[in-house]
């Protein structure tokens, strides 16, 4: 059976995708946002409530919802299992309208199969359909893997954020 691409669209598939997505993160994944909105503690340690932080989440970006027309997130599905999950936002209130994968993430034993680009070349065109002139996306200082297989599919660094802890 072909890999399937859709929007995740119910609570169910709000919690099967949390629970996806929180059993295949590595702390290499933490960049700033993950910092920012309370998903990681610091720079290696996840929430204790990963999950439900997660859920919350995609709860916020299912359709219906206040920004849920401009924000989404989409799965890649195999027999009924996820095989990669994405959020996917797109801004078009500004002088020129762009999207953000804010995040990406593809089961670790499928990793290198292809399922990645294919859910990229989605998220692309998705974003092309949007009217979008660019996409954005950040990643973990050191998720090196994911560093290449942005910069194979086309994307390139534009900046770096540094953070100061303070007392």
């Amino acid at each position: 059976m072909d890999p399937i691409i859709r929007r995740v669209t119910t609570d169910d598939d709000a919690r099967r995708t949390a629970a996806f997505f929180a059993a295949n993160l590595t702390t290499s994944y933490i960049s700033h946002s993950e910092l920012q909105i309370g998903r990681a503690v610091d720079e290696t340690t996840w929430a204790g409530d990963i999950e439900t932080i997660l859920h919350e989440e995609i709860l916020e970006r299912l359709p219906g919802r206040p920004d849920g027309a401009t924000m989404g997130v989409w799965i890649l599905e195999e027999a009924g299992a996820i095989l990669a999950m994405a959020y996917l936002t797109h801004v078009s209130n500004a002088r020129q309208s762009y999207s953000v994968i804010e995040d990406m993430v593809v089961a670790t034993p499928a990793r290198g199969s292809g399922v990645g680009s294919r859910l990229m070349e989605f998220l692309v065109a998705e974003s092309r359909r949007a009217g979008s002139a660019s996409i954005f996306l950040e990643s973990g200082l050191n998720n090196e893997s994911a560093h290449h297989f942005f910069h194979k599919t086309g994307f390139h660094q534009v900046s770096i954020v540094m953070r100061k802890t303070l007392d």
